[in-house]
């Protein structure tokens, strides 16, 4: 409905509901606070962004994988 309306928006996800090869470019970037990169992911873009306080969990999902 946002986009038929010609709305720009931004969604929050969680990493663990991604596709896999989304989640193996997520692990591979630099993890600097505040600084974000992004992929075209179909007609959408993911921005990923990292805060200090998350990295906590970041460094626990890559201990996993």
């Amino acid at each position: 409905m946002l986009e038929s309306g010609g709305y720009k928006y931004i969604e929050g996800a969680r990493i663990k509901n991604e596709e896999e090869n989304i989640k193996q470019w997520i692990l591979t970037l630099a993890k600097k606070d505040g600084e974000f990169d992004e992929i075209n992911k179909g007609d959408a873009r993911l921005i990923v962004a990292i805060r200090k306080v998350e990295q906590r969990k970041t460094d626990t999902i890559e201990k996993r994988a």
